[in-house]
């Protein structure tokens, strides 16, 4: 049997499209609620796995950007260097929050001020997005009917596309079709 690989771009194509599908089954009539739930649940995390993915994508194409340092070549591959018991440094692997990656993404390799980018409104959308994701992946405790809600599947969806659209622009400045 021939084993098919799919480029990063194609998984994150995939994903997008998917929420795509899944929201429209939730506004058809004829969805059960707790398929809307399953759906929900499931657009939320395509869609930050999306965003996951594309920033995944943008490292992978800035590390090999002239003049890096170690440490941020080191970041962006999800490496780290820990001493073992011997005294002997091993690398690792150390996996940063999404909003940290982007924000050295754009810090590093746009123009965009990530001190005024914290204060706007999407920098305030990707983190709602954010919280709405990792209470419905890391759930803590009882999770609320409205944080698996259609609203908020929409909404994470609908900033995970904005924010990769902007990374594309600030940081590939791309005008071509990536995704």
């Amino acid at each position: 049997m021939k084993k098919t690989t799919y480029t990063l771009t194609d998984h994150i194509k995939l994903l997008l499209a998917s929420n795509k599908w899944y929201l429209e089954k939730i506004q058809d009539a004829t969805t059960e609620t707790y398929q809307k739930k399953i759906f929900c649940v499931a657009v939320i995390c395509n869609a930050w796995a999306a965003l996951e993915g594309f920033i995944n994508y943008v490292a992978s194409i800035t590390r090999f950007a002239k003049g890096l340092k170690q440490y941020e070549e080191d970041l962006l591959q999800e490496k780290e260097w820990k001493l073992n018991g011997k005294g002997i440094f091993e690398v690792g692997t150390h996996y940063y929050p999404t909003t940290k990656r982007l924000l050295f993404l754009l810090h590093r390799f746009s123009s965009v001020d990530t001190k005024k980018l914290k204060q706007s409104e999407l920098w305030s959308d990707i983190k709602r997005a954010e919280d709405t994701r990792n209470i419905v992946v890391h759930p803590k405790e009882d999770i609320e009917e409205r944080d698996i809600s259609v609203k908020n599947a929409e909404f994470v969806d609908k900033t995970s596309r904005a924010t990769i659209v902007y990374l594309k622009k600030n940081v590939l400045k791309s005008k071509y079709p990536i995704l």
